[in-house]
């Protein structure tokens, strides 16, 4: 009955889920325990997928990742055994680590590209409704007299992921995907430059309001890249340059609302010194000091330790008591969690850290080996290669990779090259995401 499942109408079901529930926790205090019900989903999806391989005895997700993946796996397994501690936060640790990465093969292995195109273009589609929801946030969190949201407005300002604080770290994922996917459009003549140019400034304009300055850095990074990978020779440097002016007209137009944003962008230093401070309390780490420091709490003199970490999930937290790790109890109000490069470190050490950030690195090659260099001119697969880019900055930015919601949509655009891979033979040319003169809003075959 498992293979006879819509795996794909699951993962849908999942991504829109955890949206819904994100939303409804800020809104009318939905617990969240109701995210655990993608854990059941995904055992469901795992099993179907196991199912479809030992029925079409092919796997369709190229070795090199899988090998990435199971390199990550190993150096979990020997950080465990290393430091002999509870088989259940070893467990935990992988649930909320590992578990995007099945997401991630299950696309790969599942989804055919009008899945692709429908959840895009709904992304595209809710573009108004977020700036209209960031709008009323905005307004209801400088009105609401309470002096730590007054403090960090923006921190609760995430158009439909909620406004709880934090949330806008998923609202960063989404602006990037949708104008990532917009530009690479425009860049391949597929929607007009009007069209571009609105969605551009409805990103600038919800960036803004959730105080992303983390957002110019990635839009300068994808911008660049996309550019020289799609654009001609001669055109790229006209791209380019246009490109700067835009980003440069949309930094001052930022800095008429924030005028901080100025003062804190304008330089390398003040960026370097902006995104070194910490915003979480005086005794707290900030990304720049979470490694050194835990580095010479824990692992002082400990060459295995340096190299492993003190093991998968025995640095967690979780709801459930039991499942909390005296690392956590003795160290958490460092904040160290708060960001994925420290976490992935405390844990799993240097070892952990690189294997974790190489697999986006093998993702990136077989996209640009395996998908465009062997004919794939689709603006999507471009879109998606970029992307990996954007997952690796949230590595060392916030824990946008271990959220309930922001990882399974970063996992599921970049399983998009390969799903280009497996559905070689279904025609894309009826498929579209964004409306314009020529093609429509709603994605028909």
């Amino acid at each position: 009955m498992i293979d006879k499942l819509k795996t794909a109408d699951v993962i849908k079901f999942i991504i829109i889920y955890s949206v819904a529930i994100q939303f409804l926790n800020s809104a009318v205090n939905l617990p969240t325990a109701f995210f655990y019900l993608n854990d059941i989903l995904l055992i469901v999806i795992f099993a179907s997928c196991i199912v479809h391989i030992c029925k079409k005895q092919i796997i369709t997700v190229p070795k090199p990742l899988l090998a990435a993946f199971g390199v990550l796996l190993l150096v979990s397994g020997v950080s465990y055994v290393i430091n002999q501690y509870s088989p259940m936060q070893y467990f935990w640790g992988a649930r909320n680590n590992f578990r995007v990465f099945f997401f991630f093969f299950a696309c790969c292995i599942c989804l055919r590209k009008k899945d692709v195109y429908d959840i895009c273009g709904l992304f595209v589609k809710l573009l108004p409704l977020n700036a209209i929801l960031c709008t009323v946030q905005y307004f209801l969190a400088i009105n609401s007299g309470d002096e730590r949201v007054l403090q960090f407005v923006g921190d609760h300002v995430g158009g439909m992921f909620g406004s709880t604080t934090g949330c806008n770290r998923v609202l960063n994922v989404y602006i990037m995907l949708v104008f990532t996917v917009s530009l690479a459009l425009l860049l391949k003549k597929e929607i007009t430059k009007g069209k571009f140019i609105k969605i551009l400034l409805l990103c600038t304009y919800m960036a803004v309001l959730s105080e992303l300055k983390i957002v110019v850095l990635e839009i300068a990074v994808i911008t660049v890249l996309l550019v020289l990978l799609i654009m001609k020779r001669i055109s790229k440097w006209l791209y380019l340059i246009v490109a700067g002016i835009l980003l440069y007209v949309m930094f001052n137009i930022w800095a008429l609302f924030n005028p901080m944003v100025r003062s804190l962008l304008s330089t390398v230093e003040t960026f370097v010194s902006y995104t070194s401070a910490s915003s979480y309390g005086l005794n707290s780490l900030n990304r720049m000091t979470v490694i050194p420091y835990m580095h010479d709490l824990l692992f002082e003199n400990d060459a295995l330790r340096t190299m492993f970490g003190v093991g998968l999930g025995n640095a967690d937290s979780s709801g459930f008591s039991f499942l909390v790790s005296d690392i956590y109890q003795s160290y958490g109000g460092l904040k160290y969690s708060y960001f994925m490069h420290g976490m992935l470190y405390v844990e799993m050490g240097i070892a952990g850290l690189l294997s974790y950030i190489m697999f986006f690195v093998v993702n990136y090659f077989i996209t640009m080996r395996k998908t465009i260099k062997r004919g794939s001119n689709q603006a999507i697969v471009y879109a998606s290669a970029v992307f990996n880019i954007v997952a690796v900055i949230t590595i060392f930015y916030n824990t946008t990779l271990r959220s309930e919601v922001s990882c399974f949509i970063v996992f599921f655009f970049l399983a998009i090259p390969v799903v280009w891979m497996n559905r070689k033979d279904e025609d894309d040319l009826s498929y579209t995401i964004i409306k314009t003169k020529k093609v429509k809003w709603k994605v028909w075959r």
